[in-house]
């Protein structure tokens, strides 16, 4: 899986907030996409998530499935 390896070859090593990465990606995103290909998502796919949720609420959201990790 596409999330997965971002989080254990660049994420985990690179990034002391990889968990906030993680949680993005397992609370927003591979719920809506985890079916797809990345080839198939677009950028209006990506953009209807931002629309959905708000940038701020994003980050917010985001932030607070981490504490929870």
């Amino acid at each position: 899986m596409l999330a997965e390896m971002y989080i254990n070859r660049h994420a985990k090593p690179k990034k002391k907030t990889w968990k906030i990465d993680e949680s993005c990606l397992n609370q927003l995103f591979i719920p809506k996409f985890g079916a797809h290909l990345a080839s198939a998502i677009t950028r209006a796919d990506v953009a209807s998530i931002h629309a959905d949720i708000g940038p701020l609420r994003c980050q917010s959201l985001c932030l607070d499935c981490a504490q929870d990790v």
